[in-house]
């Protein structure tokens, strides 16, 4: 998984905010809300989601900032493999 990772998700990932899957070839994450960097990571992210492609953009693909899985993997749970 850590190959799959830049820096950021690495760090991310050693302190326990976040929870990642694997997503094809890339990794997906989840925020893992009762930890205090989420709290502050997680709005940033989405922040700079807006800034990047726009609020509409950002609100309808909300699952690149963490905020929510893969529509794919809620329709298909069995192919789901956690980290």
């Amino acid at each position: 998984m850590n190959d799959k990772l830049a820096p950021v998700g690495r760090l991310i990932r050693a302190v326990g905010a976040a929870r990642f899957y694997h997503d094809g070839d890339a990794a997906g994450f989840v925020w893992r809300w009762w930890h205090p960097l989420s709290w502050v990571c997680a709005p940033l992210m989405f922040l700079a989601l807006c800034v990047a492609d726009g609020v509409p953009s950002a609100w309808k693909w909300r699952e690149d900032a963490g905020l929510r899985m893969s529509r794919w993997f809620t329709l298909h749970p069995e192919k789901l493999e956690w980290e």
